[in-house]
């Protein structure tokens, strides 16, 4: 290719309409070659200063920029391919999690990290080192912390605000924002360094990852694995590239807002599927709130969200999804039989409802359903495309 136009340049799918703005000076050397919809071969168009469109394959544009150079990925899992994905020994995925009535805590608010640890995990395995529980967590907690410096590079170079910045998820490099990372993913016992509690975090609430205990004479040792459940995360693409796609979406009485895609739609749907086939009261939630605010033009807030919740939890009939820490039984069923007034029901729903769903919020935006926008010194949520298509699929399999 030529040396590069002065213009406006945009890296484009040759087959769909999927496109993104490169900032001036982006190495073609960070670059994709395929569309991250669908998988097509991908070109850089130019608009010089005499408006001609210059078309060319994404190679040779320019050299690493000494500020992009600084950014680098090496810590993070090698992608696998299919055939390395199988060849895993993989542990029997449990039949039923926990998750599968519950709503997954309030306290995750990004869905990536335990996708990062599923990768970790696997690359391990695939070396044959030692896999016991301390080991595991040391590698996921420092790829985390790494993971989060390089993200935040990348937010801070392109504009990302804060709810956007997919690095919230991760940790900072303390040992305070550690701890509360691995006990919420990787269920992490807080008074023992590097062991795990059998049943907790996000990862074996899920299903994706399995204990294995062994007794060596009087001390009992305990192996981290992958399930078949945890398999289907090895294929979902982490973000390891400088370059950040980035929508815009039209916010009713509050302008444009623009906001990063983390996840191509392919990944998104990976994901999806795996919070339905783990955690069906997540998926069904998920899908009511998208439901909910593509309703509505001009968007919904979490208070309205949590209302209109609240009303679906008291009819009869419904699936009920929301219960006090620790109890097998719903709130709902238990305070009714305890003769408690509908007001008293309303109230305990609402505190636990409100608890949680900046969680779920978050997660949704992670993976670009929604954005949120700022009306009346409120906030509001609307569908994105990706939130109405998917609406429109579920509408569809519904007819």
């Amino acid at each position: 290719m030529s040396g590069a136009t002065a213009g406006t340049a945009f890296l484009s799918c040759t087959n769909c309409g999927w496109s993104m703005h490169l900032p001036v000076g982006t190495p073609v050397s960070v670059l994709r070659s395929d569309c991250p919809d669908c998988q097509a071969e991908v070109t850089i168009e130019q608009t010089a200063s005499h408006g001609v469109v210059i078309r060319d394959s994404a190679v040779g544009l320019s050299g690493p920029s000494e500020e992009d150079s600084e950014i680098g990925f090496d810590f993070l899992p090698p992608s696998m391919g299919e055939q390395d994905i199988e060849v895993l020994d993989y542990a029997e995925t449990p039949e039923s999690t926990e998750l599968q009535t519950k709503t997954i805590s309030g306290f995750v608010n990004r869905i990536t990290p335990i996708v990062l640890a599923t990768q970790v995990i696997a690359s391990m395995m695939r070396s044959g080192v030692s896999m016991g529980d301390e080991e595991v967590l040391d590698r996921i907690n420092k790829t985390s912390v790494s993971y989060r410096r390089a993200l935040q590079h990348i937010e801070d170079k392109h504009g990302v605000g804060r709810g956007a910045r997919l690095s919230d998820g991760f940790p900072d490099d303390d040992e305070k924002s550690i701890r509360r990372f691995s006990r919420t993913y990787m269920g992490a016992d807080p008074s023992s360094k590097g062991r795990i509690t059998e049943g907790a975090g996000l990862g074996q609430q899920l299903g994706l990852i399995d204990l294995e205990y062994s007794q060596e004479g009087e001390s009992e040792s305990v192996n981290i694995r992958l399930t078949e459940a945890g398999k289907k995360a090895l294929s979902i693409k982490l973000h390891r590239e400088p370059v950040l796609e980035k929508e815009d979406h039209k916010a009713a009485g509050a302008g444009q807002v623009s906001l990063p895609r983390w996840l191509s739609k392919d990944d998104v749907e990976r994901v999806v599927n795996i919070i339905e086939s783990r955690s069906n009261a997540e998926y069904l939630w998920i899908r009511f709130i998208l439901e909910q605010i593509d309703a509505v033009a001009m968007g919904l807030t979490s208070e309205d969200l949590t209302n209109r919740e609240i009303e679906r939890e008291l009819r009869e009939g419904q699936v009920r999804r929301w219960f006090d820490r620790g109890s097998d039984v719903p709130i709902v069923t238990v305070m009714r039989s305890e003769d408690a007034s509908e007001e008293e029901i309303q109230e305990r729903l609402y505190a636990k409802i409100s608890a949680t769903i900046g969680g779920t919020l978050s997660r949704m935006k992670e993976l670009s359903l929604i954005f949120k926008f700022k009306r009346a010194r409120k906030n509001y949520y609307k569908s994105t495309k990706s939130g109405k298509e998917w609406v429109r699929r579920w509408y569809t399999i519904e007819e």
